[in-house]
């Protein structure tokens, strides 16, 4: 990283992105109606629901704690993202993808979203977990990375090795979609670093089953614009509705030609190692 771009904060003090440039914001000042709550964590709970849903068998306590402390250590004394450790940040593992079905369609439809069904119905057994696809398209075989998130980077290193890191929910929270994926080429291209996507949104929700379910307010819209649907008037979003969870495929139009823009709607920022 240039000594120039150190010296930049990217991140306020709450950890959301600092607005710059011309992207669509719904409000340039940081607003906290839409929150998360359930943001404090056992490591150790956290493992035990990754285990439980055959994530991350070889990783015990210690390494899960340790590099977790390495990622946090390699970026939270750097002034372009240390902010981020301001705000709610949670760990995650991507175990290895099976090499022979490395299409994200696959593991984001067959791998990933069982999985958090079943954590989460058995940390909630009398809510519901749906996903749902609007209109007539189908998830499988349709879901393309965004080339401008970084994503291919996380993906890649995930088809050799697991991956162990923090996603931080809410650091592109009330960006339209496209300001979410277009402004990471303003971040340091450091290695490890990317716009979020579903397999480690929907993996930091299988460790953590409850972080979207907010007793005390509304908890926003998790936004995974770095895969998208072929059809891209479609985006992906994991949403609290009450006690329940939902997985949707969504139309990210207000009107022809004019896409949404929400307080509600909050992209993430992933940071990871690999670990072999």
């Amino acid at each position: 990283m240039s000594q120039a771009l150190q010296n930049i904060s990217f991140f306020s003090q709450t950890g959301r992105r600092v607005v710059s440039r011309p992207y669509r914001v719904f409000n340039v000042e940081e607003l906290t109606y839409y929150f998360i709550q359930n943001n404090s964590f056992d490591l150790g709970d956290i493992l035990l629901n990754f285990h439980e849903a055959g994530i991350g068998e070889n990783i015990n306590l210690s390494k899960f704690r340790d590099t977790l402390d390495l990622v946090a250590r390699r970026f939270s004394g750097s002034s372009a993202f240390g902010n981020l450790f301001r705000g709610v940040h949670v760990p995650f593992i991507v175990p290895a993808l099976d090499r022979a079905k490395t299409d994200v369609s696959f593991n984001t439809v067959q791998r990933f979203l069982p999985k958090l069904e079943r954590s989460f119905k058995k940390r909630y057994a009398d809510s519901h977990f749906k996903a749902i696809v609007q209109g007539a398209s189908e998830l499988d075989g349709n879901l393309v990375i965004d080339d401008r998130s970084r994503y291919n980077e996380l993906f890649d290193e995930a088809s050799q090795s697991d991956l162990i890191g923090w996603y931080f929910p809410q650091a592109l929270q009330q960006f339209d979609t496209d300001s979410q994926v277009r402004q990471i080429d303003e971040l340091p291209s450091e290695r490890g670093v990317c716009v979020s996507g579903p397999m480690e949104i929907l993996a930091a929700n299988i460790g953590k089953p409850d972080l979207l379910i907010n007793e005390n307010g509304y908890a926003p819209i998790l936004t995974m614009p770095s895969v998208r649907h072929i059809d891209e008037k479609l985006i992906l979003a994991l949403k609290s509705y009450g006690p329940h969870l939902e997985f949707w495929c969504l139309s990210n139009e207000l009107s022809r030609n004019l896409k949404q823009v929400s307080e509600q709607w909050s992209g993430g920022i992933s940071l990871y190692v690999a670990c072999g």
